[in-house]
């Protein structure tokens, strides 16, 4: 199943339970040596297509992650 089916799906759950996504809060970032630009979008009430957040750096409990898995932000904090 790739990314964006499995938006797909989350989404229609969240319809049905009248559940709304915080789109502000949501982002990707792609991780490892080779990493190729992936654009993942987030349907908004069938509408339009939101484009969502890319980052390179991320915080997850605690740990600063970069997209090459290298903690030397982590570190430097």
């Amino acid at each position: 199943m790739d990314l964006q089916n499995a938006i797909t799906i989350v989404q229609t759950w969240t319809k049905k339970w009248q559940l709304k996504f915080n789109i502000d809060k949501c982002t990707t970032v792609s991780c490892g040596r080779q990493v190729d630009t992936i654009h993942v979008c987030y349907l908004n009430n069938g509408i339009s297509d939101l484009p969502l957040r890319r980052l390179d750096l991320f915080k997850d409990l605690g740990v600063t992650f970069d997209s090459n898995l290298s903690f030397k932000y982590h570190i430097a904090e």
